[in-house]
């Protein structure tokens, strides 16, 4: 998963109903990959990028 799009929807426009969605839908392959890829991101985008991965 590219993190692109969660920067073109904004932070305001990241809801719990999208991080919900990617929670089910972003496989474990690339939610290992995120969470290491989440420290070089933009800052609000990290807490976001957590909660996807963390389940």
């Amino acid at each position: 998963m590219n993190p692109t799009p969660l920067r073109y929807l904004g932070k305001d426009q990241v809801t719990s109903a999208v991080v919900a969605q990617l929670q089910r839908d972003v496989d474990p392959a690339t939610k290992q990959e995120l969470a290491k890829l989440a420290p070089k991101m933009a800052a609000w985008l990290r807490p976001f990028i957590q909660q996807i991965t963390a389940s």
